[in-house]
């Protein structure tokens, strides 16, 4: 195998391939990045075993070839190379030698036939989505995924399409996250739980050009997602997700009007004081068309009062404050609707205009 492309260009293509890779395997090859020359230049594969990415950048290939070299170790010595153009050739024991100006690195590798093949995703029908849109809907939902591998289902988000609509959940028994885009076109009814560390990684590699799209395909256990020369595949988490519907409230007694950001900054100066007590908890006071926030420790306590719009009966409540705030840190609307029934149920969130999102958050039961 023998090679030419510009040092940041492969660097662009390793900072890709290389998030597939896994931190502790107990199979060397999954610590490897495969290099593959291909008709558009040079094909890099990284590998878990659940998650595969495979990214393609241009390259001058004077000699065909192939090998696997120890990914994320690649990956530093190109970042560390000058940037210029880098030549790259390989003798016959798997041996590569990057040259880039005066600079000269050999790595050991292995041979390609060894690294596990891409997973075949058979579907009868793909859909598009926008990247950024996607990307959206991942980052306002993923942090209310479990870590409870107990519970496997819910280590993932739920991908729901229906008639045109677009839904991504994820619960974790404290709070439940949901976000519902609509879409034109053709795209088949379908359900998938799409594991954590699979959107993780693909929010990071998503563009933020709103015309760049995600070209999407499910089939049995697996899913792949093209985007650009980029090819992400994931095996999917299999069993049946909880029936969110049925959890969420239908009519409440109290609704609240409030701005985000008002309540967002609130509940921040909160939750320094919350943090230093040992339960973690701010106290919400809702009546009399404000709410009142406060949080107790040792060393101290806050208060915060606040202007809203109230509707109905006035009702004392507690929460985690770190369930509050992470969904606080995800909406964008400039006002909300906080929804309650009593100080021990969930309490609901959710725009006020249109159903773009919808967040539950439990309470804790406090001693009054």
């Amino acid at each position: 195998m023998r090679f030419n492309c510009p040092s940041n260009v492969l660097l662009q293509g390793l900072s890709v391939a290389v998030r597939a890779l896994s931190t502790r395997s107990t199979q060397p090859i999954y610590e490897g990045i495969q290099l593959r020359t291909c008709d558009e230049g040079l094909r890099l594969t990284g590998s878990d075993g659940t998650i595969s990415i495979v990214t393609t950048i241009p390259a001058d290939v004077s000699e065909d070839g192939a090998v696997v070299l120890p990914g994320k170790l690649l990956y530093e010595i190109i970042r560390k190379m000058p940037d210029a153009e880098l030549s790259a050739s390989m003798n016959a024991n798997f041996v590569v030698t990057f040259k880039c100006m005066g600079s000269r690195t050999t790595l050991s590798g292995q041979s390609a036939e060894y690294y596990p093949e891409l997973p075949l995703v058979n579907a009868d029908e793909s859909f598009i989505l926008p990247q950024i849109m996607l990307r959206n809907m991942i980052q306002q939902t993923s942090f209310a995924i479990s870590s409870d591998e107990s519970r496997m289902v819910l280590t993932g988000s739920l991908l729901e399409l229906n008639h045109g609509e677009v839904r991504m959940v994820s619960l974790d028994g404290f709070r439940l996250g949901m976000r519902l885009e609509r879409i034109s076109g053709s795209a088949p009814d379908l359900n998938a739980i799409i594991p954590g560390k699979t959107l993780s990684e693909i929010a990071k590699i998503m563009s933020d050009d709103e015309n760049q799209m995600a070209i999407i395909l499910i089939g049995g256990n697996q899913m792949m997602i093209t985007m650009g020369q980029t090819q992400f595949y994931s095996t999917l988490i299999e069993g049946e997700y909880i029936k969110y519907r049925q959890i969420l409230p239908q009519d409440f007694k109290t609704r609240v009007k409030v701005s985000r950001d008002v309540l967002n900054m609130c509940v921040e100066r909160a939750s320094l004081m919350a943090r230093e007590g040992k339960n973690n908890l701010i106290r919400m006071q809702i009546e009399d068309n404000s709410i009142i926030i406060t949080a107790n420790a040792e060393s101290g306590d806050a208060y915060e009062e606040m202007e809203a719009e109230i509707e109905g009966e006035g009702l004392s409540i507690a929460f985690n404050v770190k369930y509050v705030s992470d969904v606080m840190k995800v909406v964008t609307d400039d006002e909300i609707y906080m929804c309650f029934n009593s100080g021990v149920s969930p309490c609901l969130i959710k725009p006020v205009e249109g159903d773009a999102f919808l967040y539950l958050v439990l309470p804790v039961r406090v001693n009054t």
